[in-house]
């Protein structure tokens, strides 16, 4: 009987670990909305707007990344951003199928603050995206502490900084099972305890 239980706790704990697995990544970003808003830039009146990807990995995961950074460069009144929508996107190599890439995705729009030019992204639903693996989920998600006054009261909100500001975003990574594998290999192990289970009473 308790090799049996020792197999459905086996069947429970293992997966955990064994489904963690470094990861490899990198990100590109593009603005869409007005005129002068392409690919990574965006100008608007004498304001641009760029953002740079950038490459990491191997990491382990429980652990925070660089995701990319934001440059407000801005002369004279410069412009308005409200409204401009923005998609990073965060291409994972490993783990991944094969030798090829999976993406994920993160989109929302620039608020920019009448008062003081400061501007924010803000993400229609959390600021997180899930990449499956097939085996394994790695969740990269944003960090939004690093400037909480920017964003006081507005949620799922990074801030961008101001005028000829920049500002670096950032991701915690963290992987769970994927579900059906966890159900998949509980199974096989459950079966095993059982085939174990009955030759014991013989």
């Amino acid at each position: 009987m308790k090799r049996v239980v020792l197999m459905l706790a086996l069947a429970l704990v293992i997966p955990a670990f064994a489904m963690a697995a470094d990861f490899t990544y990198s990100t590109n970003g593009f603005f869409s909305g007005p005129a002068g808003c392409t690919t990574n830039t965006c100008t608007i009146g004498t304001s641009t707007l760029t953002f740079t990807g950038t490459a990491g990995g191997p990491f382990s995961p429980g652990t925070d990344v660089s995701m990319g950074s934001f440059a407000n460069v801005t002369a004279g009144s410069g412009g308005n951003f409200s409204g401009v929508s923005f998609t990073l996107n965060v291409v994972q190599t490993a783990p991944g199928p094969g030798n090829g890439s999976v993406v994920g995705t993160l989109q929302g729009t620039i608020t920019s603050s009448s008062s003081n030019g400061t501007l924010q992204f803000v993400s229609s639903s959390a600021l997180s995206t899930s990449i499956n693996t097939g085996g394994t989920i790695t969740i990269y998600t944003l960090d939004t502490t690093l400037s909480p006054g920017a964003c006081s009261g507005i949620p799922n909100c990074i801030s961008l900084g101001g005028p000829n500001q920049s500002a670096g975003v950032t991701a915690f990574v963290t992987q769970v099972p994927e579900p059906a594998s966890i159900m998949l290999f509980g199974s096989g192990l459950t079966g095993l305890a059982g085939l174990v289970r009955r030759r014991i009473k013989k």
